[in-house]
């Protein structure tokens, strides 16, 4: 990997600007399942929940979301850091500036990545009852 000092510094910068959003996303989720469930008029029958559970259930999901992806972004920062940015978790190797710079959040390199996806798509294909 050939990355210079200019290219770290525009990832930081980029890992920073995704912290920032998904942690507004996180807050902005959490205050919504919160209100969730507070009718400005009338009284709740049954409708009223099944539309408080499906929006709190999606806002829930949508946090989640955005926690896993804080947590990518949070482990990108910390190997750049500690000088482990760009190298393959699987392989050790270098990971491509290219992909690097399309999505500083990878671990793996492309070889690496698609066997992993691979190998997930043989678990999850596989019929269960």
């Amino acid at each position: 990997m050939s990355l210079n000092k200019s290219d770290m510094d525009s990832i930081r910068e980029q890992l920073l600007g995704m912290q920032r959003d998904l942690e507004g996303s996180v807050t902005t989720h959490r205050d919504a399942v919160a209100k969730v469930g507070h009718i400005e008029r009338g009284g709740n029958d049954r409708g009223d929940e099944s539309n408080q559970a499906l929006e709190s259930g999606l806002e829930i999901t949508q946090a989640d979301r955005a926690v896993y992806e804080l947590g990518l972004v949070k482990g990108a920062l910390e190997r750049l850091e500690s000088g482990g940015f760009g190298i393959c978790s699987d392989c050790d190797e270098s990971i491509e500036q290219a992909r690097l710079m399309a999505n500083p959040i990878a671990k793996r390199c492309l070889s690496c990545q698609s066997k992993h996806e691979e190998d997930f798509d043989e678990r999850d294909s596989t019929p269960s009852l």
